[in-house]
């Protein structure tokens, strides 16, 4: 019998040891506990009653389960901490487990804990007189405290986002996907307006589109999974010039309706709308307006319902981020400019869509011309609006990317977290600017504000992957790189940042899975086969070599990254140098490249210098 628990302890303690390795399974279990899988299997059925997978699975539930009575992360990121590597099939695991979903979790006493009292109260039955008042002061004390903590914690949780909320994607009930554009269009109104309150978390478009088609999830599903409060879905029936708009504002956390409303109007009265909802909603959720903010959310950017549409059409294209895409963006906010010459947004729209050209420019001239147009747009946007925060962060953007005028770039971005915080895009690129200098820790921070704002943004997971790599915490690389690549799978970014976690955590067999996964992404011909050959040849360090050695898998910035990585830190530093005196934009080296790895060598510093940036090793507040 002792030897049965002690083989239990020892199986449960490999696999917390390799808790979020989502690839440790059947397998690796039993070669690490040093017993066929017949023989493994043949145990655990006799002494669990469970399969082997079952008795991983239950392990990761139970270690998923306590970290969601923390609240200190996400759904979606605990998933990932815990070796899922899909939200959704740990969504189903959980609740088929626990026979509730996760968002819930922390209603509950952990199966664990309820044991634990049955145990107490078991002892006091079989005649346990010596101390019984004792044990039963403990376990009232135990239930008291735990009953106080959960409902202090659910209490903090909801005034901590108390005034939190997400706009789902307005259902088009026309039968006209045309119409859909509209639908997008009162949402993102609706989304602006509310951004405009500071005492409002309100959660991106982005993250909200994601349940577009996802009508299975509950709305406690979906608050959870964007931790807020408030939930505001609706849907829209155009006919002829008119359209039928009903709306529900829901309490996410006891799964109430608040309000629904029904809007049958003119469809030129669509601005009229957005602001009657959100002044509804700001005054459901007891927010008290400013002067400023009462005219900000009154405020209507445009009155031309054509170039409205035209605008949504160009964001659409825009956050498509890719090269013929952004002259479809270009060309549809041109036309919303020209239907409404005095609309600040549709300007800055094309402002950020010029900048976002500069990466894809060929040569110096091209980068010349795509900066300028960018600053033109953004500064023809302030001209008309001055409070206009989307461009004032374009301004911010060009100022420190491109120009490498780091005084002038944060003045930019003061300028635009006085107008407000609601807006994830300056998060994100403020934690970018921030790593620039080498203030690591702020970046953090506001890297995490974008992901509160927008936590289904491929973008922003994107970077927060970096932004981890690079300070060598490869674990939250991994995570957050996981979570990355299922909102992107086409992109190569997330496949390469988990292949350099586990080429420095050491994870040999995972070092080559991950680059077997970005394979299909390579412009390249290597099959499986031969990439197991080069492993098997020289291991991990073949395989960084090969991947360094092939113009087509990665390109400069990546290469030298490999460099770094690899060890190679004179050659790495060679091409940086050799980047920047060809006129390379390099200003995104302590935010691109290991900084842990680089802040006490000579050369890197120098090169630091000769950017103008202000960084040092110290830098890191």
């Amino acid at each position: 019998m002792i030897q049965d628990d002690k083989l239990i302890s020892k199986l449960k303690s490999i696999v917390l040891d390799n808790l979020q390795n989502e690839q440790f399974g059947v397998e690796e279990l039993s070669k690490s506990a040093g017993l066929s899988r017949s023989h493994l299997h043949r145990k655990l059925k006799k002494l669990k009653s469970q399969s082997i997978s079952q008795f991983i699975r239950e392990i990761r539930l139970k270690e998923a389960h306590k970290l969601l009575q923390q609240n200190n992360y996400t759904i979606s990121e605990i998933a990932y901490k815990v070796g899922f590597g899909s939200t959704s099939y740990f969504h189903k695991c959980f609740h088929d487990y626990y026979g509730y979903p996760a968002s819930e979790a922390k209603k509950h006493l952990n199966q664990e804990d309820k044991q634990s009292i049955k145990n107490i109260n078991k002892l006091n039955f079989k005649g346990q007189f010596k101390g019984y008042q004792t044990v039963i002061l403990a376990v009232i004390l135990c239930i008291t405290i735990y009953l106080f903590l959960n409902n202090y914690s659910k209490h903090e949780v909801l005034s901590k986002n108390e005034k939190s909320i997400a706009v789902l994607p307005f259902k088009n009930i026309s039968g006209d996907e045309e119409n859909q554009f509209f639908a997008d269009g009162l949402v993102e109104g609706i989304l602006n307006r509310l951004a405009t309150l500071k005492e409002f978390k309100v959660i991106s478009r982005t993250s909200s589109e994601i349940y577009k088609h996802n009508t299975s999830k509950t709305v406690p599903t979906i608050a959870s999974e964007l931790d807020v409060s408030y939930i505001l879905e609706g849907s829209i029936q155009e006919y002829e010039n008119k359209a039928r708009i009903t709306v529900q504002l829901i309490d996410a956390i006891h799964d109430n309706h608040i309000w629904i409303k029904t809007f049958d109007r003119d469809i030129a009265d669509i601005f009229d709308i957005q602001r009657e909802i959100a002044i509804q909603i700001a005054s459901d959720l007891n927010a008290t307006l400013s002067e400023q903010e009462t005219l900000e959310i009154k405020k209507n950017l445009t009155e031309n319902l054509e170039a409205f549409k035209l605008y949504q059409l160009g964001r659409f294209y825009w956050g498509k981020r890719l090269d013929k895409d952004y002259l479809t963006a270009i060309a549809y906010f041109n036309k919303a400019v020209k239907e409404d010459p005095n609309y600040a947004l549709a300007y800055a729209g094309l402002g950020d869509t010029y900048f976002l050209k500069i990466w894809l420019s060929s040569n110096r001239e091209e980068i010349k011309e795509n900066r300028e147009k960018a600053e033109y747009f953004a500064l023809k946007a302030l001209e008309i609006d001055p409070n206009l925060v989307e461009a004032h962060t374009v301004l911010a953007t060009l100022y420190f990317y491109i120009d490498w005028d780091w005084e002038k770039a944060n003045k930019a971005f003061t300028r635009a977290f006085e107008i407000g915080t609601n807006y994830s895009t300056l998060h994100h690129r403020y934690s970018e600017y921030l790593s620039y200098i080498g203030k690591h820790e702020k970046a953090r921070f506001h890297i995490n504000k974008a992901l509160e704002i927008d936590p289904l943004s491929y973008i922003v997971r994107e970077v927060s992957a970096k932004l981890y790599l690079n300070r060598g915490e490869f674990y939250e690389a991994l995570s957050e790189a996981k979570i990355a690549e299922d909102l992107n799978k086409e992109k190569r970014v997330p496949y390469l940042h988990q292949f350099w976690a586990h080429y420095m955590l050491k994870n040999d067999r995972l070092t080559i899975e991950s680059l077997k996964k970005f394979r299909p992404l390579l412009k390249n011909n290597i099959t499986d086969k031969e990439l197991d050959s080069i492993y098997n040849l020289s291991g991990r360090d073949g395989l960084m070599k090969w991947c360094i050695s092939q113009p087509q898998v990665l390109g400069f910035k990546d290469k030298v990254k490999s460099l770094f990585f690899l060890g190679n830190y004179n050659e790495a530093i060679d091409k940086l140098e050799d980047g920047f005196n060809k006129g390379n934009l390099l200003a995104d080296v302590p935010y691109a490249y290991p900084s842990h790895i680089l802040h006490s060598n000579q050369r890197f510093m120098a090169l630091m210098k000769k950017m103008n940036l202000p960084y040092s090793p110290v830098s890191n507040k």
